[in-house]
Formats: C-alpha cells, sequence, structure tokens
C-alpha cells in the first residue's frame, strides 16, 4: 500500500467535482509529512479532471516568474503560456508548497473572482507567510482544510484491519472482551508509530522507523533554519525536546523546561509561535465551565504527533493501560469536550463518555 485512506478523501473530492462557478480556493494546512499533497494528487486522480499540479520548492524558475508577476493578468497568461493552464476550461489547478511564492498569496482573491470555472488549491506546511505583510486575507474567498496525521481508524486500514476501522467509525458497542483487548493492543502499537504516513508504511515493512523519525526531525529544523537563520536552531531543539518530556505533567513542570536556560523569554515564545504556525507543536489553553476552572494555569503545549514525541521523550511515555488509570476524576467538567480544568483541577487528560477518550497529547 503507497496511499493510505484517509477521512479527508471524500471532502477533497467533492470540492473538485463541485462544478459551482467561482467556487473559493482551497488551501491545505498541515505539518511536513502528513500526507497533504498525496491526498489532494490522489483526489485529482480520482476525480478525473483534466488539471495541472506545481511544485513551488522545486519548480523555482517558474516560481520566479510568478514573482516577477505585478498584475493577476499577467499571472494568468504566465500558466498558459508555460504550462497550457486554460482558467476557463473546466481544469484543477494544484499549486504544492505554496508559501514558497512571495507574490501568488496576492493573487488568491482572484482565482476566485476571476477564474469562474476553475479549481484551484494550494497546500504548504506554513501557509500564514502566504499571505505576507503586505497582503490582506482574502476573506471569503478561501476554505481551509487542516490535515493532521493518521487517526486510529486510518492506521488500522494500513495495517489490513478494514473491518475493526470500520467498527469504530461505525461507534459499534459495546465491543467484546477479545475485540476491546485486541484494540487496546494495536492502539499501542499506534501510539509508539505514530501517524506520519511514511513512518506508518516504514513501521508495517519492518524497517527502521527511529531513522526516518531522525530524518523528519532533521528536516522541520533545516526548515526553520532556512527561513529564520541559524540564531535560533538550539532553542527550536530545546523546544521539541522540553514539549516532549513534559507533556502530560503539571504546568509548574511545564514551566520548569529545559529552555529556561536560554536568555530572552521573548525568543522563546516568538519559536514556539512558530512551530505553533507550522502546526508541529499545538496549544492547548485551559479553560473551563467556571471562572475558577481556568485562571491559574497557563497553556499547555503537545507535540503533533505521538511518534515524534515517543523518538523525542528522554523518559518512556507510558502505555496506554497506564493511561487508563492517569484520567482525573473531575467532576466539575460538564463539557467534555473542553480541554483543561474543571472546579480549579488541573487537567492533562479529557475522557468523552464511556471507553471513547479524548487527550490532546495523542489524539493529533
Amino acid at each position: 500500500m503507497n496511499y493510505i485512506p484517509r477521512l479527508a478523501d471524500k471532502e477533497i473530492l467533492r470540492f473538485i467535482e463541485d462544478k459551482q462557478p467561482n467556487k473559493s480556493v482551497l488551501l491545505v494546512e498541515g505539518a511536513r509529512q502528513v500526507g497533504k499533497s498525496f491526498l489532494v494528487a490522489h483526489a485529482i486522480q480520482a476525480s478525473g479532471k483534466q488539471s495541472f499540479s506545481l511544485n513551488l520548492e522545486k519548480e523555482t524558475r517558474l516560481r520566479s516568474l510568478i514573482d516577477d508577476c505585478r498584475e493577476f493578468k499577467e499571472f494568468d497568461q504566465l500558466l498558459r503560456d508555460r504550462i497550457g493552464f486554460d482558467s476557463t476550461g473546466g481544469q484543477a489547478l494544484f499549486f504544492d508548497q505554496a508559501q514558497e511564492s512571495s507574490r501568488i498569496g496576492q493573487f488568491v482573491r482572484f482565482m476566485k473572482e476571476d477564474w469562474a470555472h476553475a479549481t484551484v488549491m494550494l497546500c504548504g506546511s506554513t501557509l500564514s507567510r502566504l499571505f505576507r505583510q503586505d497582503t490582506r486575507y482574502p476573506v471569503g474567498r478561501v476554505r481551509r482544510l487542516l490535515l493532521g496525521p493518521l487517526a486510529f481508524s486510518e492506521f488500522l486500514i494500513a495495517a489490513d484491519q478494514d473491518r475493526l476501522a470500520e467498527a469504530i467509525r461505525a461507534d459499534e458497542s459495546p465491543f467484546t472482551p477479545q475485540r476491546h483487548d485486541h484494540l487496546l493492543s494495536l492502539y499501542d502499537r499506534f501510539l509508539l508509530t505514530g501517524g506520519l504516513p511514511a513512518v506508518v508504511l516504514e513501521s508495517l515493512r519492518g524497517g527502521d522507523r527511529s531513522e526516518l523519525l531522525a530524518q523528519i526531525l532533521a528536516d522541520y529544523e533545516q526548515d526553520f533554519i532556512r527561513l529564520f537563520g541559524e540564531a535560533d536552531a538550539e532553542i527550536v531543539r530545546a523546544c521539541f525536546r522540553s514539549v516532549a518530556n513534559f507533556v502530560g505533567r503539571s504546568i509548574q513542570e511545564h514551566h520548569r523546561c529545559s529552555v529556561a536556560e536560554f536568555a530572552g523569554q521573548w525568543r522563546i515564545n516568538e519559536v514556539f509561535d512558530r512551530l505553533e504556525g507550522w502546526h508541529l507543536i499545538l496549544r492547548s489553553d485551559q479553560k473551563g465551565p467556571g471562572a475558577e476552572a481556568g485562571h491559574a494555569y497557563l497553556p499547555k503545549r503537545y507535540l503533533f504527533d505521538s511518534g515524534v514525541l515517543r523518538h523525542l521523550r528522554e523518559v518512556a511515555v507510558p502505555s496506554i493501560h497506564i493511561l487508563e488509570t492517569l484520567a482525573p476524576e473531575n467532576k466539575g467538567v460538564e463539557d467534555p469536550s473542553v480541554s483543561g480544568a474543571g472546579g480549579g483541577c488541573e487537567s492533562a487528560f479529557v475522557f468523552r463518555g464511556c471507553g471513547h477518550a479524548r487527550n490532546p497529547a495523542l489524539a493529533a
């Protein structure tokens, strides 16, 4: 299996097949290596629509020509001449790593207004850079889809456990004790492997997932250095390590993390903000139904993927059997969808109903 079916497949396909004129531009966001490009390419192929795909990170000459365009008409003519794209022909146009262009963000609003019959999708891990300081966000002209790592049901499909995936999605209950134990065993494996498609496939083939994860993390660091320089590279590494090591602990322990050795709290906060913008770190603002529930606590942060967490963590992440005992008894939480604390008690784990766990550290 080279492509793992995703829950978002149908949504992307519906967007591509939608013949409504002047439809919005689709922005597909998410961390690197979560499968954004494969998702869009798979949907385009399934649609059978004539399409053009451009990777602006690799096709540097075309990116330079796009950045030289001052008007949308120039941009439209450039695509006609260089790749044969006809905005009146009902074609699909896919820009991968779109944020690498300094100009294309200015043209997004016109893609909807002037290309009445085109289907346009932009993809990237840092699409916040797409609309730079001198470019207004095109409100009402874009749709956003945020893709994360594989969900557990998607992992099961990759592991040839389609029937179990269907049972989970259909919310079949109650499970027999045997099926429950089998699912817990598979969930342990899922938490250990994480949800990055390439890592999952490598693990299922019996390969070295640790080496692949190390390479992916090195690529994340190089992305940061390429954009912001080497000055904060060590802070980036320390932010990753500290979040991994302190995930699930109290905010007091969060505050005594290894990044504290660096001078300049503003620099640390700036790095965290950028990593959150890249969807590599998830921020959870602790809230609850009462005023006393969240006022005493700072935000908590989690890594976007449990496999990355396990790779980085210097102390072992407990297995699911231990995690089942860690959920605090928090009778003050009336809305279990809220991540955080209730009744003044700090919480890292929130459970919805019987057996449906929602854990911000692992559910990404």
